[in-house]
């Protein structure tokens, strides 16, 4: 699987980061204060219009998805941030 970081956005706030991975994508969220969101552009996300889920930090984001697509977008993400 590739990961590619399609659009990167920085505001005062926090950094948003479009990210696909297959044929899965997300935004990604990640704030000053090191908390990151995870919107998944799934059936769910479509249908429901969620702002997808919140998590203090990278650790514990990688922890909360089962899916291998999103924890590599995660981590390739991560790795931008440190960067």
């Amino acid at each position: 699987m590739t990961t590619t970081i399609l659009n990167k956005t920085q505001t005062d706030f926090a950094t948003y980061f479009e990210v696909a991975c297959g044929k899965v994508s997300a935004i990604i969220t990640y704030r000053s204060s090191g908390h990151v969101g995870v919107c998944v552009q799934n059936a769910s996300h479509r249908v429901w219009k969620k702002l997808g889920r919140y998590h203090p930090n990278f650790e514990l984001a990688l922890l909360s998805y089962k899916s291998a697509e999103v924890r590599d977008m995660l981590e390739t993400v991560q790795a931008e941030v440190a960067s």
